[in-house]
């Protein structure tokens, strides 16, 4: 069981490997510290129904206030503005969560890219139908939730067979979906980039 389709082959050390080399910060000239400290984010209105909302906000949490050095912040926004876009979505799927690249057209549109291309916008699936499945409890909810949002900074599953705790960015298979906090080397990789 995979949690999510964007099983990247990288080297097993933190820092540059473990990113995406072009995720939405890095290629854009036009963004200020301030701007990536401000992200602006939409959560979609099904996640309260589905009691996924403290895991969301928790994630956030973790990205903007538990990395050291790093300047990564929110701003809540509209949902056509957005960065960052989380929903709550029923799908006959066997992923628990989804992060799905985009990139602005000129005339507002956001279209699908590939993880290796340019993106502005992100948006976070979250699959309560496989989440009721397999009977994930609000642990396993809460790491499925921040490792999607590592993915939407830019962060690559970790395959580091060394590591002693499970990095929420391994390649999360039920067995362990454990982590709800950043570990050492994710909070390496989220220092070094942020």
């Amino acid at each position: 069981m995979i949690l999510t389709v964007l099983a990247i082959t990288t080297s097993a050390f933190a820092g540059k490997a473990n990113y995406y080399d072009k995720a939405f910060f890095n290629v854009k000239a036009n963004f200020s510290n301030n701007e990536v400290a401000n992200l602006k984010f939409y959560d979609g209105s099904a996640l309260s129904k589905d009691g996924l909302t403290n895991a969301v906000i928790n994630a956030r949490h973790q990205l903007d206030w538990n990395v050291p050095n790093a300047n990564i912040g929110f701003t809540k926004s509209e949902q056509n503005l957005a960065n960052i876009r989380v929903y709550s979505l029923d799908i006959a799927d066997q992923y628990f969560g989804l992060a799905r690249p985009f990139q602005w057209e000129p005339n507002g549109r956001v279209v699908a890219v590939g993880v290796y291309d340019e993106w502005d916008v992100v948006k976070i699936d979250l699959n309560t139908e496989a989440m009721k499945t397999y009977k994930l409890n609000e642990t396993a909810k809460q790491h499925v939730t921040l490792h999607e949002h590592g993915h939407a900074v830019g962060l690559m599953h970790n395959y580091d067979p060394s590591v002693m705790a499970e990095p929420v960015m391994s390649d999360g298979k039920i067995i362990n979906l454990t982590q709800t906090t950043w570990n050492e080397i994710d909070l390496t990789n989220l220092s070094w980039r942020y």
